[in-house]
């Protein structure tokens, strides 16, 4: 479980080992920051590692995090979108 950002709402990450001992994640939101025109979710959800598939989810939520602070856009819950939504 993490929070991005400043943001209160827990993200959680789910690793479970793929065919060929690959590690592939689940998360139970996607960013969609006001720059973004539809929620964030990878394409391609899985890594070598789990140290690596727990990277590859984080790195999603804080690019599009940092960019749209970067760009003056103030931090709202409301860019966790709950899987299913």
């Amino acid at each position: 479980m993490i929070r991005i950002g400043t943001l209160e709402t827990i993200v959680t990450i789910r690793l479970r080992r793929t065919w060929g001992s690959r590690t592939a994640y689940r998360l139970s939101h996607a960013i969609k920051t006001p720059r973004q025109p539809t929620p964030y979710w990878s394409c391609a959800p899985e890594a070598e590692t789990p140290g690596d598939a727990l990277r590859k989810a984080i790195s999603g939520f804080t690019m599009h995090y940092r960019k749209a602070v970067g760009e003056g856009y103030a931090p709202a819950e409301d860019w966790l979108v709950p899987a299913g939504s």
